[in-house]
């Protein structure tokens, strides 16, 4: 997650192919350990849905809104599953797919 982390960083300070390189790698290497633990029967993850949420956000920065809604999408029920509707995290991910 820390990966995740950095990009919102390097996003906010404006560093935006920087921020989209990492977060691409965060949401990857998230997505490959959902993808082991899910044969163990684990529907959701919440780093995967952590590292969703800040790829969308750094997407959005970049001015990339159709890719920011996509990966809120994916995010929300990995975060609802893992978290529940009051984290942080769960709540970015409602108000950017209603921002739309």
């Amino acid at each position: 997650m820390a990966a995740a982390l950095l990009a919102r960083t390097e996003s906010a300070l404006g560093r935006q192919a920087s921020a989209l390189e990492r977060v691409d790698e965060a949401v990857s290497r998230s997505r490959a350990l959902w993808l082991a633990v899910k044969a163990s029967m684990l529907e959701h993850s919440a780093w995967l849905g952590q590292a969703l949420i800040a790829q969308a956000v750094v997407q959005r920065a970049a001015g990339q809104s159709e890719a920011a809604r996509q990966s809120a999408e994916e995010a929300l029920p990995h975060l609802q599953a893992s978290m529940d509707d009051l984290a942080p995290e769960t709540r970015e991910a409602t108000a950017s797919l209603a921002a739309r």
